[in-house]
């Protein structure tokens, strides 16, 4: 889904928000409610996040404790908005697990797609970067992304290492090592080990 409506982009210029949502402290969270528990944590946040969700807007899990929203808005204040109604919706929770009350609260890294943003692995890129900020700032928080001048997409940087490494095998600058593997029983079969 992600990818066509990046490919949408260029014909329609119909611009989105995409959210990037983790537990926070989800492995301290784990380790003391178990795997079982761990399981309902996750479910009961991503029901939360769904009942806070517009219809038609696409929300669902990405990886273990993290969750993907797919706004159609682009309006820098209506993303934040909708950060802080996410945010709301789970701190405002206690969920009895295992015999343990939990106050959940999440993070959100936030990025506006538009035309600059060519593949869908830019965006994981960027709302992940914006993640990583929210994430450091402490628990409920939220970061939009921004670009920095000079900064190269994930694609012009994969673009680049491309580059470099055909470059390279045509001016045959790459160098394989290998050492011997001498057997101390006398085996007239030579062995080598690649060097890393």
């Amino acid at each position: 889904a992600l990818d066509e409506k990046v490919k949408s982009i260029e014909t329609s210029k119909d611009y989105f928000s995409f959210f990037f949502i983790s537990i926070d402290r989800y492995s301290e969270l784990a380790e003391q409610l178990g795997v079982m528990g761990s399981d309902s944590l996750i479910s009961s946040v991503a029901k939360s996040l769904h009942e806070v969700t517009p219809k038609k807007q696409l929300l669902c899990r990405f990886t273990g404790h993290t969750f993907c929203l797919m706004l159609d808005h682009s309006k820098i204040k209506l993303v934040k908005k909708m950060s802080k109604v996410l945010i709301s919706a789970i701190e405002q929770q206690i969920i009895n697990i295992s015999g343990h009350a939990i106050n959940p609260t999440i993070s959100i890294g936030m990025c506006i797609v538009d035309s600059s943003i060519k593949e869908s692995a830019d965006v994981l890129d960027r709302a992940e970067k914006a993640l990583i900020i929210a994430s450091k700032a402490g628990t409920s928080q939220s970061e939009l992304y921004k670009i920095t001048e000079g900064e190269l997409s994930q694609t012009q940087l994969d673009n680049k290492w491309k580059e470099e490494i055909s470059q390279a095998i045509e001016e045959k600058r790459f160098v394989q090592m290998s050492q011997p593997i001498i057997s101390l029983l006398g085996d007239p079969i030579h062995r080598y080990k690649t060097v890393p």
